[in-house]
């Protein structure tokens, strides 16, 4: 864990937390997405985020 955390700039307490069942923010999980997950994964996940805001949501 300490070599992840190190070389991912994460402190060894804000990833062990992580380990012990707490989520990570969406941001994380999608970063996550883009590094490790497979090409179809990241163009999926790029194509679901390029999608138009919803106007209830566009503030």
């Amino acid at each position: 864990m300490a070599n992840f955390t190190r070389i991912r700039r994460v402190t060894q307490s804000g990833g062990s937390r992580y380990e012990s069942g707490r989520m990570p923010p969406q941001q994380v999980l999608w970063a996550l997405h883009f590094v490790y997950g497979s090409e179809k994964e990241a163009q999926e996940l790029l194509a679901q985020l390029r999608q138009p805001v919803p106007e209830r949501l566009a503030g």
